[in-house]
């Protein structure tokens, strides 16, 4: 290793490691402070925003210290903001690209190998509106659990709204809004995303069960 290389290492480690170090007793802080996270909206601060080798672990020890279950080789890319922390899973070797919105407040669980595209955005929450009589705003909340499964593809600024489940191996195109259940092995795409058809192995296993 160069001598430019270790400097440059070193200066990493001072500026972003020691912070992290601090980050254990984040949750305690938070809640001192009247701040619940499971329903608390944190976005990557900037200093964990730069792109450079490396800074996916530490955005990965950075959420997982603030009470997500992060499995192995997680990649969190930058300006991702999480709603309700504690309530998001996310399996082994997923990626969530960068400006990313997940509210989990109802709880998300996100599938191994599977990708979030950037800009996209999931929602486990929605204002409750029976009542004419009051505000939506003064309504409250309802709130329901997205399930995104293993090896799902999600194109750029897609949209999956509360209480959907996402099959395996399924993808779903850029921009869609998925507003419905998405079998697996689908491909989707559409306001709302419709089935535009089946991954090779899962037509093949239709077309086997059709008389």
């Amino acid at each position: 290793m160069t001598g430019a290389a270790r400097a440059s290492r070193s200066l990493r480690g001072r500026l972003f490691r020691r912070p992290l170090v601090a980050l254990s007793g984040a949750a305690g802080r938070l809640a001192r402070c009247g701040k619940h996270l499971d329903t608390a909206a944190i976005q990557t601060p900037f200093w964990l925003n730069p792109i450079w080798a490396g800074m996916h672990q530490l955005r990965r020890e950075y959420w997982a210290h603030l009470g997500v279950s992060v499995g192995d080789g997680v990649r969190f890319s930058n300006h991702v903001k999480v709603v309700g922390p504690t309530r998001l899973v996310v399996d082994a070797r997923a990626k969530i690209l960068n400006k990313v919105l997940l509210d989990a407040r109802g709880g998300i669980h996100i599938g191994a190998d599977t990708q979030i595209g950037f800009e996209s955005v999931v929602f486990t929450s929605s204002h409750v509106f029976e009542s004419l009589e009051v505000a939506i705003r003064d309504q409250g909340m309802e709130h329901r659990p997205v399930h995104i499964g293993s090896d799902v593809w999600l194109g750029a600024r897609v949209i999956v709204m509360a209480g959907v489940t996402i099959g395996d191996h399924a993808i779903v195109g850029a921009a869609s809004v998925v507003t419905r259940d998405v079998p697996a092995g689908a491909i989707v795409a559409g306001n709302p995303a419709v089935l535009i058809r089946q991954r090779e192995h899962y037509a093949q296993t239709e077309g086997a069960r059709d008389p």
